[in-house]
């Protein structure tokens, strides 16, 4: 995926655009699934870590004032 079409995810799921939200929510899954999973080495573990990561993206996708910076704000 491109980045103008990701920050147009971003950006309309921010607006309350549901289904952009969902694929946003896909797009990002296998890449923090990946990394996680690289973290703890415990497949359950990742699978909690990811749908509470998930959770919390959703919730606080809002705060996130520079869509560029997307990647290192949902790692943090």
């Amino acid at each position: 995926m491109m980045a103008q079409e990701f920050e147009k995810l971003i950006k309309n799921s921010i607006n309350g655009d549901n289904a952009d939200r969902d694929r946003l929510i896909q797009e990002a899954q296998p890449r923090l699934r990946a990394y996680i999973l690289r973290c703890t080495l415990d497949a359950n573990l990742t699978d909690d870590i990811l749908q509470e990561t998930m959770l919390q993206m959703v919730t606080s996708l809002g705060d996130l004032k520079n869509h560029q910076l997307f990647w290192p704000w949902l790692y943090r």
